[in-house]
């Protein structure tokens, strides 16, 4: 079976490096978008870079904790936040403004 990357099956000109051929102007580029998986995780073959990405964003969000006080900004209250935020599968939060301040 032909790599489903390069088989022209799948793409016109499959062998040139055409990034907008995912544009949907360009979608007759694309014959099965099935093959075009651009997440981190997609079974055996998900990103070989995953596992040094998550631990680089462990380590930055660490560092701004360690780093810097939060509280919320002087427009912002807790109660306003709470109840603009929607709760699906996943948190869909409303906007949150903090103010910084460097740790002494």
């Amino acid at each position: 079976m032909a790599n489903s990357l390069a088989d022209p099956r799948s793409f016109e000109k499959p062998d040139e490096f055409i990034p907008e051929r995912w544009l949907e102007a360009q979608s007759h580029l694309v014959k099965d978008p099935s093959v075009y998986i651009p997440f981190f995780g997609s079974g055996t073959f998900s990103c070989v870079g995953k596992a040094l990405a998550l631990l680089q964003l462990r380590q930055v969000v660490a560092s701004v904790v360690w780093e810097f006080q939060f509280e919320l900004a002087s427009q912002q209250s807790e109660d306003e936040f709470l109840a603009d935020t929607t709760d699906y599968f996943a948190c869909f939060a409303n906007t949150l403004h903090l103010v910084f301040k460097a740790r002494s």
